[in-house]
């Protein structure tokens, strides 16, 4: 039995540490301009310091983070969930109807991702579960063909070949044999996903979409302060650092020299 990672415990600990210490701070509401307080510098007041329409920076991250990490969790999650479970279907049974699913997924994966997310975004307006579904959509491909694969691999081997002799039923070999040796690697691709929806978020606001001063964005905000670039560099940093945290860390939560020292309770490596 392995046990988990100090490292693992030390991101987790960290993240949870940091949250905690963020609502410490006082919290302004963002759709209030006050152009009486723009360009304040960082203070008790205004931790952060003001943008140019005097709107509190930290509480513009704040609320913006909350958005990227809606839309990273939808994404996430509707790809990584549809994805594995469309892979285990036509990985296992091999059945001629399996051309319609591999169809569409070799469809969607000619379609850049971005592209994608935009014309749905453009339509139906940035709200995390729009831009969650559109980039979500884009993801599946990775996880559908990476599951299928595996599958196909691992129901040849010896151990899932003696289960059906001993007449188990396929709920049973899937969930009992399959299901917990496809969990690393593709957990492994989820770090990588998550960082690449951080980022494509991010794109999406950055060229316009979801400019609402009330529902602010890490990317609308590097739109926003890019001309203030050489002036007042400070407010381009937060949001930047901030997109550069989230990617890393995802990236790192489920980063494979990581979840190979958990315990997974497999047989088959």
């Amino acid at each position: 039995m392995k046990k988990i990672s100090k490292k693992y415990i030390v991101y987790l600990s960290a993240l949870i540490l940091i949250i905690i210490i963020f609502r410490l701070f006082p919290v302004y509401d963002t759709g209030i301009i006050n152009l009486n307080e723009k360009f304040l510098k960082m203070s008790g007041k205004h931790i952060l310091g003001t943008d140019f329409l005097g709107r509190d920076i930290y509480s513009l991250l704040l609320k913006g983070g909350m958005r990227t990490l809606e839309v990273i969790v939808i994404a996430s999650s509707f790809s990584f969930v549809t994805g594995i479970f469309a892979g285990m279907i036509t990985g296992y049974t091999d059945s001629p109807l399996n051309v319609i699913p591999d169809f569409l997924i070799d469809l969607f994966m000619i379609i850049p991702t971005f592209i994608l997310a935009l014309v749905i975004t453009s339509q139906f307006g940035l709200t995390p579960l729009n831009a969650g579904l559109s980039i979500g959509i884009g993801s599946i491909g990775g996880y559908y063909n990476q599951t299928k694969k595996l599958v196909q691999e691992i129901k040849k081997k010896e151990f899932v070949v003696a289960s059906r002799m001993l007449g188990a039923g396929n709920g049973r070999i899937i969930f009992r044999h399959i299901l917990p040796n496809i969990v690393k690697p593709v957990f492994t691709s989820l770090g990588n996903n998550m960082s690449g929806i951080s980022l494509q978020y991010a794109s999406l606001t950055f060229i316009g979409l979801g400019s609402d001063i009330n529902n602010p964005d890490w990317g609308t905000m590097l739109y926003q302060y890019r001309i203030y670039l050489f002036d007042y560099p400070m407010m381009l940093l937060w949001p930047s650092l901030g997109i550069f945290l989230i990617a890393f860390v995802s990236n790192r939560l489920f980063d494979d020299r990581e979840i190979n020292n958990i315990k997974q309770g497999t047989i088959y490596d």
